[in-house]
């Protein structure tokens, strides 16, 4: 990342791409991407030394030892880096959710942003420990195995956070907690429909290809998501909807209908809902 023309430049020459507080921005305007990014405020900044990025229209205010998850397709600004004091990451998706182990629980990753250093320390210490061995591998001279290195570390931040957040979503509610076979049908339910969300999918066409009944698939359904069917498959849509935006050969309208949007005005309404804008203003936003 650097600041040519306030504007970032997302080559990857390698799968991640790495930035120090050196070359992190002071500032930067409302954007999004296609890629997964990872800021943080290493433990050792001062502790007057804060970093403010909004995302979605809300605003989050890092200090040090804070982690902040930037996901694809977010619309996002970094206020305030006058510090200078911010390192992190950028990667493209598929790195995570092309392994079966990531993509299971891509939906709880996506739940969160900030991660303060207050709330676990250790979890935010090992975490930042692999993002500062990336750093440093990024800075020297490319070992005929960087790449797997790099991947390593990457994969060791969301072992320790997927970790971290499935066991805060096991003692959040433990009352009729499904069992491993049910969580693992719902997985694979999540993952039928963001492969098929443009096609006429129901509640019951998907409780029947897991083998539930469309009342014990919805119960559970919201249980380990957090959303009930039809907002699940809203936001795949509006998903679907934000990648192919970055085509401007394609129409408002088609990109609708390829997403699974049967109306305009049906799209209008969910997307603003989502992403906090229009589908045209929300192309305008994109970097490559």
């Amino acid at each position: 990342m650097n600041n040519d023309n306030q504007f970032e430049q997302l080559e990857f020459d390698q799968d991640i791409n790495t930035f120090n507080q050196k070359n992190s921005p002071l500032f930067f305007p409302l954007h999004w991407h296609r890629y997964v990014e990872v800021v943080a405020v290493p433990e050792d900044a001062n502790p007057a030394s804060t970093v403010v990025i909004c995302i979605n229209h809300n605003e989050y205010v890092l200090h040090s030892g804070d982690l902040l998850f930037i996901w694809p397709g977010e619309l996002h600004a970094i206020i305030d880096n006058s510090s200078q004091c911010m390192i992190g990451l950028q990667f493209p998706g598929p790195l995570l959710s092309d392994r079966t182990e990531f993509a299971k629980i891509m939906t709880i990753y996506k739940r969160y942003h900030l991660f303060s250093f207050e709330s676990n320390a250790t979890r935010n210490q090992q975490i930042l420990f692999s993002l500062q061995q990336m750093l440093h591998l990024s800075d020297e001279t490319r070992g005929p195995f960087h790449n797997i290195e790099m991947l390593t570390h990457l994969y060791e931040i969301f072992i320790i956070l997927g970790t971290d957040l499935l066991l805060a979503e096991q003692e959040r509610d433990t009352s009729e907690a499904p069992n491993d076979s049910m969580v693992q049908k719902i997985h694979n339910s999540c993952m039928y429909i963001q492969e098929h969300c443009e096609e006429p999918l129901t509640l019951d066409s998907i409780a029947n290809y897991v083998g539930f009944s469309p009342c014990y698939f919805s119960r559970y359904f919201k249980k380990v998501t957090s959303y009930n069917f039809v907002e699940y498959l809203m936001m795949q849509r509006v998903k679907r909807m934000q990648m192919l935006l970055t085509n401007n050969s394609l129409s408002i309208t088609d990109a609708a209908y390829q997403a699974g949007f049967k109306s305009i005005s049906t799209l209008n309404r969910v997307f603003r809902q989502y992403s906090g804008c229009s589908p045209s203003e929300y192309r305008k936003y994109y970097r490559v």
